[in-house]
């Protein structure tokens, strides 16, 4: 079970045997558990769809504009595109696996921890890909000597440890290259600017820090040493490029997406929870309940619109009303009572005990439901109540409302 666990196997986090070893044969499943992990699984669905594509179009295009077309401020802006891209892919898929992992009892360790947000390389890489960084230290690193020998050893077991980190990602010698930059920088910070960084103020630390993993993430991206030269002279003004409005057009088409990205990579979840926490009104309450869960629907629903026009701006005639009449009719079922207690199970929601039969097949049945699952409800049921009855009456009614000969009302 542990070779063939399919959530994480693709694209991580790398999941250790202790990890799950006992949860392998003792996790336990639960609605509330599940409800976790479907809103897990639809922000990273969010993340990959709606943040990490778009940034890699705009990446995309500057990355195969030719050297002599490309413009210092459109490379910075493909440059950026791209560590929007591939921060929100990598935290996508790991967002995923994590939300799988739960929805089947498992309890994966969180790969990403806001890496842009660091202040230095080194906390940059305690915040980056955890999992991997964490193996290399555990399997390499340590097993070398660690950090518990000379200098000299010391710094041949990074080297050791880099080299193979660039190999891991790629057999090229971007990956080679982008791997001994991060290792100059590494031991820049531990041997010789480490102290005087931490005297600087907390801005020009992010600034440092970010410029350095940009820089990076070009080697990265760059299919050849060659590629990468040519842009990152395109970036720093040394390139045959002209001036040209392409960045501006680039930063104003995709205003809101880059506002989204921002704001996606810091911690605002952590913030927010922390300012909630302990708080007893009523408002408080809900959101610390139905946030999550109505952004991770938004987000779904975001998808859905983004994936639906997609296919209609490749459809022509019948075949676009076809898949209109589809989307309506999927939008429909959804606003039913079943589809309704569908997606209340999968968040969580108990939809089937507390909705009025009477209000069962209505919008306004659902939001009543919703309003009434908001408010705590009595932890004993009420006298003479017997749940195992009143499912057997809800299902007879769902029964005789749906059926095709129903007696008419």
């Amino acid at each position: 079970l542990y070779v063939a666990l399919f959530p994480q196997l693709v694209a991580g986090p790398i999941v250790r045997y202790s990890t799950v070893e006992q949860e392998i044969t003792l996790r336990s499943e639960s609605l509330s558990q599940f409800s976790q992990g479907v809103v897990r699984f639809l922000f990273g669905l969010g993340k990959k769809m709606l943040l990490a594509n778009v940034m890699g179009e705009i990446a995309d295009a500057a990355f195969t504009t030719p050297p002599i077309w490309l413009s210092a401020s459109h490379a910075w802006v493909g440059a950026v595109a791209y560590t929007f891209q591939i921060y929100f892919d990598f935290s996508a898929y790991s967002d995923m696996a994590i939300g799988l992992g739960r929805m089947f009892g498992f309890h994966f360790e969180e790969n990403f921890n806001y890496p842009y947000i660091s202040k230095s390389v080194s906390e940059f890489w305690r915040r980056w890909h955890i999992s991997l960084s964490t193996w290399f230290r555990d399997y390499v690193y340590i097993p070398l000597g660690g950090s518990r020998c000379s200098r000299g050893r010391n710094i041949f077991n990074l080297a050791v440890v880099w080299l193979l980190t660039g190999f891991w990602h790629g057999a090229n010698w971007t990956f080679v290259l982008w791997g001994g930059w991060f290792l100059l920088l590494l031991l820049g910070e531990k041997f010789l600017w480490g102290k005087a960084l931490e005297r600087l103020p907390a801005p020009l630390r992010h600034v440092y820090t970010m410029l350095a993993v940009i820089l990076s993430w070009v080697l990265f991206r760059a299919p050849d040493l060659t590629a990468a030269s040519s842009y990152l002279a395109a970036m720093f003004g040394l390139g045959a490029g002209a001036r040209d409005g392409q960045a501006v057009y680039l930063l104003l088409e995709y205003w809101p997406e880059w506002i989204a990205c921002v704001l996606a990579a810091m911690p605002l979840k952590g913030w927010l929870q922390d300012r909630l926490a302990g708080r007893e009104a009523l408002p408080a309450a809900l959101a610390r309940e139905w946030a999550p869960k109505l952004a991770a629907l938004a987000l779904l629903l975001c998808v859905a619109v983004l994936f639906l026009t997609q296919r209609l701006t490749a459809l022509e005639g019948a075949a676009r009303g076809r898949s209109c009449l589809f989307a309506l009719t999927l939008a429909g079922i959804l606003l039913t009572g079943t589809g309704a207690r569908a997606i209340g199970g999968w968040l969580g929601v108990d939809f089937y005990i507390r909705m009025d039969p009477a209000e069962n097949h209505s919008l306004h049945g659902l939001t009543l439901s919703l309003w009434r699952d908001a408010f705590p409800q009595p932890k004993t049921p009420p006298e003479g109540y017997d749940r195992d009855y009143m499912l057997e009456v809800l299902e007879r009614i769902d029964q005789l409302t749906e059926s095709p000969d129903r007696p008419k009302e």
